[in-house]
């Protein structure tokens, strides 16, 4: 696995939640 600078992390982590939070946006 490439080693990933904290930036990357952080725009990952926040695109995924933005995922999840609009999936569970349609569900409700």
């Amino acid at each position: 696995m490439p080693q990933m600078s904290p930036m990357n992390w952080i725009l990952l982590l926040s695109f995924f939640s933005f995922m999840a939070l609009s999936t569970f946006s349609k569900i409700s």
